[in-house]
């Protein structure tokens, strides 16, 4: 990933941040079980340290917080500092002590050798530029017998909540498909070149399982509201004349009409792949890490 490609993923990452942070509440309550099982997958106990790759808003490393305890600590990164500033003001309102978040790109990781008993990535490895880099990093800063958890989304028809309003908008701006290999939501929905990739960088026991995400709206107007704060294109969609940026979310409102009820409420089911692996344990070497007091 060269420089202005970095620059460009970071600032977009940074302008979707107060979208984000304004809807988080609706979006977690969806994705809480998505943290939650990507903890027990990794087995994190109480007293472990805990990396948090990509963490956006902060999770799981709150979820995570939560297990591991006060002996405990959770190290959460993103490259986003807006990112990064809305999980600090959302840890602060939690009252949360044991959550350290840094600045930080996943491809370079600044941390010892084996400094973790788990790491976690909650819909952030489809978006690395070279997830190759970024894995043989996380398989390094992971403690011998750690494992690494990380979910990913599956192919767009099975996750309406994001793939409707991505279709519609590059239809609308004329956004020719992402060439192979480009990273976006759903560049990993072939799980099996994750496992692959995974067990060729060293980690050992890799599978997946296949998980639920369940997203309610209150109203058609409040889901077309969400993808108006969160689509990384709002930019080159306000440059349109109004009319025609009315004519869009007109036609995504109709777009979503069979997710709605006869409540009004929009549920989107989206489907998601949890995946783990392991760092194997190193004969004549202990497993267990000094925790933090």
């Amino acid at each position: 990933m060269n420089s202005l490609e970095k620059e460009e993923s970071r600032r977009s990452w940074s302008q979707a941040a107060e979208g984000w942070a304004r809807w988080w509440e609706i979006i977690e309550r969806g994705t809480r079980v998505v943290s939650e099982r990507l903890i027990d997958l990794a087995g994190v106990q109480p007293g472990d340290r805990v990396l948090d790759v990509a963490t956006g808003l902060g999770e799981p490393a709150v979820t995570a917080s939560r297990r591991v305890g006060l002996r405990g600590e959770v190290v959460a990164i993103d490259r986003s500092p807006e990112m990064l500033a809305a999980a600090e003001r959302r840890v602060r309102a939690l009252n949360i002590q044991n959550i350290r978040f840094l600045q930080m790109d996943a491809e370079r990781l600044n941390f010892p050798k084996r400094a973790f008993q788990a790491v976690l990535c909650r819909f952030g490895l489809m978006f690395f530029q070279d997830l190759r880099a970024a894995l043989e990093q996380i398989h390094g800063v992971l403690a011998p017998g750690g494992r690494f958890a990380a979910a990913i989304w599956d192919h767009p028809a099975h996750v309406p909540m994001i793939s409707l309003p991505v279709r519609l908008i590059h239809q609308t701006l004329n956004v020719p498909p992402p060439a192979p290999g480009t990273p976006g939501p759903f560049h990993l929905a072939d799980v099996e070149r994750l496992r692959t990739m995974m067990t060729d960088v060293g980690f050992t026991d890799v599978h997946h399982e296949t998980t639920l995400v369940r997203v309610e709206f209150s109203s058609a107007q409040q889901y077309v509201a969400f993808a108006q704060s969160v689509l990384p294109e709002k930019e080159e969609l306000a440059a349109l004349p109004p009319e025609r940026q009315a004519a869009v979310w007109r036609a995504l409102a109709q777009l979503i009409e069979p997710y709605q009820g006869a409540d009004g409420v929009v549920r989107f089911t989206n489907r998601a792949f949890c995946i783990v692996g392991a760092r194997p344990p190193e004969p004549g070497r202990s497993t267990s890490l000094t925790k933090t007091s």
